[in-house]
């Protein structure tokens, strides 16, 4: 469930959302596999395209409506999710307290896909317990390079912002119900890169678990490790996209959820 999550909120965390038109074309390695991801952003909406393990997997957000989409394509089927109210779900589902985020200039400057990028390093810190003398926390940490002024910097900054101001939670509904601390660590996240006027052209994570005696150990073999995950930004688009993106095919099965 833990790995499950942190994948998905990362998947998430480095798409590139604008209230302009962007695509951004990623390629990611995990400890699950390799894999390209697609992020379309047309305003307050974004799709993300991803195959890992040869099964393709979208996600749509409109973050004006609250919605979040999950689309199995294999199956023709799509689940929509009502956000506000699975928050509030969440909000009382919490256990412990919300994760915190930092984000501090390392003084590095590297170039990634054609762009000189201002160097970071990452700080995310999450409690997590899974039952009375197994409180364990939950630290990603690594190097983050941003574009400053790339196209999209202004449009991300103002999505991620209204996103936190919403409290909007970016991630699958599925992979978080276990995991509302670390979810909400990295909503503080976004925001904290956001902050930076850029977008995120790399990063690079490892994971590791604190506390909790043997478990902690046995999550640290599952999750951690170093770069554990990374992404790297491979070309950026500002052609105009059309709406049927941000749609369900017509011919799939819509189960919405309440």
């Amino acid at each position: 469930m833990i790995r499950s999550a942190c994948t998905a909120a990362f998947v998430v965390l480095l798409a590139s959302p604008a209230v302009a038109d962007v695509t951004v074309t990623s390629q990611m390695a995990t400890k699950m596999g390799n894999a390209e991801s697609v992020e379309y952003i047309k305003g307050l909406k974004m799709r993300s395209d991803m195959s890992l393990g040869g099964s393709p997997m979208t996600t749509i957000i409109d973050l004006e409506n609250q919605k979040f989409t999950s689309i199995n394509h294999k199956k023709k089927e799509a689940v929509v999710y009502d956000m506000a109210k699975f928050r509030q779900e969440l909000d009382k589902a919490m256990k412990t307290s919300e994760g915190t985020a930092s984000l501090k200039p390392s003084g590095e400057t590297k170039e990634f896909g054609g762009k000189s990028c201002t160097g970071y390093m990452m700080n995310v810190t999450t409690p997590w317990a899974m039952g009375e003398g197994m409180e364990m926390t939950m630290i990603m940490s690594g190097p983050v390079f941003i574009a400053k002024g790339a196209p999209g910097s202004a449009d991300f900054k103002a999505f991620y912002l209204a996103a936190a101001e919403k409290g909007f939670i970016a991630s699958d509904p599925r992979t978080i119900k276990g995991a509302a601390a670390q979810t909400k660590g990295m909503t503080n996240f976004y925001k904290a890169i956001a902050e930076t006027g850029g977008l995120p052209y790399y990063m690079e994570s490892a994971v590791k678990i604190e506390g909790g005696g043997p478990m902690a150990g046995m999550m640290n073999k599952m999750v951690g490790g170093n770069a554990a995950f990374t992404k790297t930004v491979t070309a950026v688009s500002t052609d105009a996209i059309g709406d049927d993106k941000f749609q369900v095919p017509a011919d799939y099965k819509v189960k919405t959820e309440k």
